[in-house]
């Protein structure tokens, strides 16, 4: 098997042990692939999911170095500072995700990026909100 279809293989793996409840498998089989934008962002989403917020920090940003402009990215690696009560980085991660949101919109959607999520406006607005909150602010 060529390195690239043993990559894809690796991240399909990954995604059908992440679907099936079993996060720690699929974080092995996310690191067996190439570390691509979609891999990166999976990894980081996997180890939110084990509590290990630290790591999904780290993993978002790679995906944002990978892409600057992956909105979605800034909203994850925002809500994983907001649990670690980085709240002005979280805030900061917010604002960011929602320069990306166009104007006349409400919500973007990164299938198209291999991404299975939608971010809402709605959703950045009231996460921002809620760190605001917890700055007395």
């Amino acid at each position: 098997m060529t390195d690239n279809l043993a990559s894809l293989q690796h991240w399909k793996d990954g995604v059908g042990a992440y679907n099936a409840g079993n996060i720690q498998k699929a974080i092995q089989e996310f690191k067996s692939a190439a570390p691509t934008k979609g891999v990166l962002f999976n990894l980081g989403v996997a180890s939110a999911k084990m509590g290990d917020n630290k790591s999904a920090i780290r993993h978002f940003d790679e995906v944002l170095r990978v892409d600057p402009n992956l909105g979605v990215a800034y909203l994850t690696r925002g809500a994983c500072k907001h649990h670690e009560r980085m709240y002005d980085d979280a805030i900061a991660d917010y604002d960011r995700a929602l320069a990306t949101v166009p104007m006349q919109g409400d919500a973007l959607d990164y299938t198209e990026e291999g991404l299975s999520f939608e971010m809402h406006k709605v959703d950045l607005l009231f996460n921002r909100a809620l760190a605001l909150k917890e700055l007395g602010r």
